[in-house]
């Protein structure tokens, strides 16, 4: 009887570590020229926006966590090459722009480099929704690319958030 519990309290555990964690899919995503890895299930949508710099269609790849607590997005659009981007400028409304749409505000903010790719890489906090979002930005030739790990505050430094964040790669 003592083995047959042993046997079933290991079946029991083996089950759990493989249906327990969440799985995670690492996309290539030829067109948008980058890699990432993400938590299933992955929704992808596309939506044309208008900017300061002109109409732009903004691809989007989201999880978010069965119960909405977490979730880990990806955004990239491009701009009219015809247009001379000031990058200064344009991370700062970039910014600014996604701050103020979360009702947030920045509690850090330090260039982050990808590569040989400068970007940035900020921490906003929303009090009242007791939220926070690590977003890393990046404008390669005319292209932005926004990654965002949004969850509970205090956990934009977990594992979780910085290897989704860390795992974004561009192609060449």
């Amino acid at each position: 009887m003592k083995r047959n519990r042993h046997w079933v309290g290991l079946i029991c555990t083996l089950g759990l570590l493989w249906a327990g964690p969440i799985r995670a899919e690492i996309i290539v995503d030829n067109p948008g020229r980058f890699t990432v890895d993400l938590p299933s299930p992955v929704k992808r949508s596309d939506s044309t926006t208008e900017s300061k710099l002109g109409k732009t269609v903004l691809h989007m790849l989201t999880h978010e966590s069965a119960d909405g607590a977490q979730a880990c997005i990806l955004s990239y659009n491009d701009y009219d090459p015809a247009q001379k981007l000031d990058l200064a400028k344009s991370y700062e409304g970039i910014i600014q722009n996604v701050v103020s749409s979360m009702n947030g505000v920045i509690r850090s903010k330090v260039e982050h480099k990808l590569g040989d790719v400068s970007g940035w890489e900020y921490i906003l906090d929303n009090s009242k929704d007791k939220l926070s979002a690590r977003v890393r930005c990046y404008l390669v030739d005319h292209r932005l690319y926004q990654i965002m790990y949004l969850s509970s505050s205090g956990t934009e430094s977990s594992p979780e958030a910085l290897h989704f964040l860390d795992s974004f790669h561009l192609l060449r």
